[in-house]
């Protein structure tokens, strides 16, 4: 059958057509499946490149999430170590070794700048294999070719450095004496740290197998490089803190250590040794030494005394020595182990054990010394005084004690300059005392010798002008009278500045009339300024009463000198006294010009001379109311004056509790203030013997003109001078003015004569000094304490002083 097929489907018996038919039928047979199959395989092989594509992006994507977990785990156990550390060499190190566990790096240290310009790194923290080579591994962040690695280039340029492949990298090769260690290094990061803003060194990690870093890596690796910088300047800024709690508590402990120290020393009133055993006993609570003692350089022999010593509290105090007698060498030079104190004036310290023995006055440690600080000891022009010693310290002396002990030095170097200062300051002020005493007691010696004489010749011109002296002889007379008198005012300034300056002097209150003061001082002056050419005016506020409690004597003696004064300066013008309340606002000084109680009841009364004078410079207004001093240059003034004026009229202010002050202007005028506290009293009801509160006695009789045996009313007849002789020749001036018809009064009960008004004025007593051999010989006493005529100008000052 298949002949028979065969032969009937011969194809090529058969038509092109059927023929084409057979062929297309026959591809499709045999190429379709073919086709089909390469398809598929096709098709497989397309999904088999995609499932390698997709399992090497897995596997890529797993190795990046392992290193991304590696940085992970690096970021995480940092943040552990840097809560555990508390110091900065033991969160490196633990960094270090964290990584190292639980990271898987081969190798990881720390590169910490070190400080100056050499600009080199030490390894500050490490961990992990082969260590050894990082000690001579030299590397630096400079330019140079040990600065080109990657801890070099971060620490530079504060940036992330990556070395995927060290062996391919020209800086391993390169490196100078590179260790044979390094080889099996492959990849290298390295991650700058900083401090703020300032790089300060490196974290690097060593692999063994090359690798790349990928980017969320190095961001999670920056991320733990940030970190690992916070907790640096974290436990930085702790240790400030604490050294700044430390240097606060020592300066706290030093603050009340001089506080302490200077209370002490405050008072003055110790010496030197004592002194120094209050420094030293501070001293040795501050540095916890055991012993403590000050030496002082003997001025004349060098020769170091010790003049203190103390104990530390609770040390049990050390066994005395022989004094050691430390003196210096032919050169000036002092031997012993803080020799240098004394010759250079430096602090020595020294921890070891040093022997103090022969330099140290107690015997403390045997031969095996101990270790001591001593510093100098200062005078104000800076050479060296001494020595401070401090020994047995708890703890090496350090800086702190040198700065500490220094300061104690210096309050005992201040304190032991102004004891001295005093010292020699008291010594000063008796000699100075003595002095001005030997010159008081020597002002009133001469002037009550002096006195006696005087009188005599005042006397023996008087008589003989009432010899019946007539033309030029009475003329000559009468200039011996008139400078007589003039002599007689200087002594008896002379006297009264002796007795203010003694402090003999003081105050008798009495009632009395300031409106007839000033009546007669207007009186007693008026003759003057109308032969001067000038005006006088003397005023007195409304509102004042006219009865006071006072001193009129001393009161009208200060007027008197402050109206002379302004006659004598004032060419041409007027003179003009007022009298008024005081008021404190309108003058500077305000109160404290006139210091009262508050239950003061009276008033205080302000007198003021002024003038149209020359006036008195500015650089000379203060030292005028001193002894002696003048208003103008000695060798070219123009007016009289010896300077003791004003001085009396200043302390007779002070001794009535008040005081004076001026206000001039040269080539305008002056004006002189007083101002006083008195007491306004009612007229109607005096005291007994005219004194206030009906005082008397001894009181009444010392006030001249106080109603005591020292007023005495005036004799018959013209009335002379009283004079007194100490030598023989006063038996002869009795007679003659006995001839002439006048009385020579004796003495009273008290010491003064008792004769009436003299022509020439009186004179008013002054209180006898001791030693002084006479009394003034001319007295008298009027109502209020006033002295009528010429003798009623009392003692005329000086604007001079």
């Amino acid at each position: 059958m298949a002949a028979v097929w065969y032969r009937e489907h011969l194809w090529l018996v058969w038509i092109p057509r059927d023929l084409l038919l057979f062929y297309l039928a026959g591809l499709l047979v045999v190429a379709g499946p073919a086709v089909a199959v390469g398809i598929l395989v096709e098709r497989r092989l397309h999904l088999h490149r995609a499932l390698s594509r997709q399992y090497a992006t897995l596997d890529a994507m797993h190795v990046e999430l392992a290193r991304t977990n590696r940085a992970l785990r690096a970021l995480s156990s940092i943040g552990h170590e840097m809560i555990r550390a508390d110091d900065e060499q033991t969160l490196l190190t633990r960094i270090c070794q964290a990584l190292v566990d639980h990271v898987g790096y081969r190798l990881v240290w720390a590169a910490m700048i070190e400080p100056g310009p050499a600009k080199t790194v030490r390894v500050a923290a490490r961990a992990g294999a082969d260590l050894q080579f990082l000690d001579n591994l030299g590397v630096r962040y400079d330019d140079s070719p040990r600065g080109q690695g990657p801890t070099g280039t971060a620490i530079r340029e504060g940036r992330i450095v990556v070395v995927p492949d060290s062996r391919m990298h020209e800086v391993f090769s390169l490196w100078p004496d590179r260790p044979v260690a390094m080889d099996w290094i492959a990849s290298t990061v390295s991650l700058p740290l900083r401090r703020g803003e300032r790089v300060v060194g490196a974290l690097t990690m060593y692999e063994p197998t090359s690798r790349e870093y990928g980017q969320e890596e190095l961001d999670l690796l920056a991320r733990m490089a940030a970190d690992v910088s916070y907790g640096l300047r974290f436990l930085q800024t702790g240790r400030q803190r604490d050294q700044t709690v430390t240097l606060l508590r020592q300066a706290l402990r030093m603050s009340a250590a001089m506080t302490r120290t200077a209370r002490e020393l405050v008072p003055g009133n110790a010496g030197v040794p004592e002194m120094a055993t209050m420094v030293l006993r501070q001293a040795l609570a501050l540095t916890g030494s055991e012993w403590g003692g000050v030496g002082l350089v003997a001025r004349r022999t060098g020769r170091v005394d010790w003049v203190a010593s103390a104990v530390g509290e609770g040390k049990s105090p050390p066994a005395p020595a022989a004094a050691p007698d430390i003196y210096p060498d032919d050169g000036g030079r002092y031997p012993g182990p803080w020799g240098a104190v004394l010759n250079q004036g430096v602090s020595v310290c020294r921890n070891d054990c040093i022997s103090l023995e022969g330099y140290c006055p107690v015997l403390a440690w045997g031969e095996e010394g101990a270790r001591f600080l001593a510093l100098p000891l200062h005078k104000p022009d800076g050479t060296v005084s001494g020595v401070m010693l401090l020994t047995g310290g708890e703890r090496p002396y350090g800086a702190k004690d040198v700065r500490a002990t220094r300061r104690l030095a210096m309050l005992l170097d201040m304190a032991a300059s102004r004891r001295r200062a005093e010292e020699a300051l008291v010594l000063a002020r008796q000699r100075a005392e003595a002095a001005n005493d030997a010159k008081t007691q020597f002002l009133a010696n001469i002037t009550q010798e002096l006195r006696t004489p005087i009188n005599g010749i005042l006397g023996m011109a008087q008589v003989a002008m009432l010899e019946g002296a007539s033309g030029r002889e009475a003329d000559n007379w009468q200039t011996v009278r008139d400078a007589t008198e003039r002599l007689m005012e200087i002594v008896d300034n002379l006297l009264e500045l002796a007795n203010v300056e003694a402090g003999s002097l003081s105050p008798v209150l009495r009632e009395f009339s300031l409106r007839r003061i000033l009546d007669s001082l207007r009186g007693a002056f008026s003759v003057r300024v109308g032969l001067a050419g000038l005006t006088l005016d003397v005023e007195m506020a409304s509102d004042l009463p006219d009865r006071y409690v006072g001193d009129p004597f001393r009161l009208r003696q200060i007027l008197s000198n402050l109206m002379d004064n302004a006659i004598r300066f004032t060419p041409t013008g007027t003179i003009t006294v007022r009298a008024r309340r005081y008021d404190p606002t309108a003058h500077a000084g305000g109160a404290r010009r006139v210091p009262v109680a508050k239950e003061f009841q009276g008033l205080v009364l302000l007198l003021t001379v002024a003038d149209t004078g020359i006036g008195i410079p500015q650089n000379r207004q203060e030292a005028i109311f001193e002894s002696f001093i003048l208003g103008e240059e000695y060798l070219t003034k123009r007016f009289g004056g010896a300077g003791m004026g004003l001085s009396i009229a200043k302390r007779l202010a002070e001794l009535l509790g008040g005081s004076i002050w001026l206000e001039s202007q040269v080539g305008s005028g002056s004006t002189f203030f007083l101002a006083v506290p008195l007491w306004p009293c009612d007229p109607g009801r005096p005291g007994k013997d005219g004194l206030v509160g009906g005082l008397g006695g001894p009181a009444a009789a010392a006030y001249p003109g106080g109603g005591g045996r020292g007023h005495q009313p005036a004799g018959p007849g013209p009335g002379l001078a009283q004079v007194r002789a100490s030598g023989g020749g006063s038996g002869q001036w009795r007679g003659r003015l006995a001839a002439a018809g006048h009385g020579a009064g004796g003495r009273g009960g008290d010491g003064y004569p008792d004769a009436g008004h003299g022509r020439f004025g009186r004179r008013e007593p002054y209180p006898r000094r001791r030693g002084a051999r006479t009394r003034p010989a001319v007295t008298g006493g009027g109502p209020d304490g006033l002295c009528p005529g010429r003798g009623s100008q009392a003692l005329p000052g000086r604007r001079d002083g």
